[in-house]
């Protein structure tokens, strides 16, 4: 098949777009590699920002082209400069700006959307809770008690405890 030359950079960017967004169908991992970002990022540092766990989608300001695939994502941290990452349901990352004046105009706003798996048995966004094998004392804050997933690494799930 011959391309014309007019059609040929959008129909690239377009499939460089599937791939990136479906890179699990191609067995691609270049987004979930832990140790390209710093430990350091996968913290709260900001009161005013939304913390780590936090389901999150675009907002009214997004400027981003369907980076995101319209799709919700999750609040993994803080950068130093009040800017917050966060990764996709499809595994990328990425730091966007936060708006703490208001909370609903930003590049991105809170959103109520649970975290759906598709063929993992935990990810970035689930809801937890401890399980009978529990032995951390009230780590968590006691029975009950719910926190969501913002880091899978290895076999080691880091949750942010939600108070209600």
């Amino acid at each position: 098949m011959q391309l014309k030359q007019s059609n040929a950079p959008a129909l690239i960017q377009k499939d460089v777009f599937e791939i990136l967004t479906n890179r699990h169908a191609y067995d691609m991992n270049v987004y979930s590699d832990d140790e390209s970002m710093e430990e350091s990022e996968y913290c709260e540092r900001d009161s005013r920002l939304p913390p780590p766990g936090t389901r999150v989608r675009r907002g009214p300001n997004w400027h981003y082209n369907d980076q995101d695939s319209n799709g919700p994502r999750t609040l993994i941290g803080h950068n130093r400069d009040g800017w917050v990452y966060v990764e996709w349901d499809t595994g990328m990352k990425f730091p966007y700006e936060f708006d703490t004046e208001n909370v609903e105009s930003g590049d991105i706003v809170i959103s109520d959307e649970s975290r759906l798996l598709q063929r993992e048995n935990i990810a970035v966004g689930c809801i937890v809770q401890r399980g009978p094998d529990w032995q951390w004392k009230n780590q968590d804050g006691g029975p009950g008690n719910i926190g969501i997933a913002y880091r899978v690494k290895e076999n080691i799930v880091y949750v942010n405890i939600v108070y209600f």
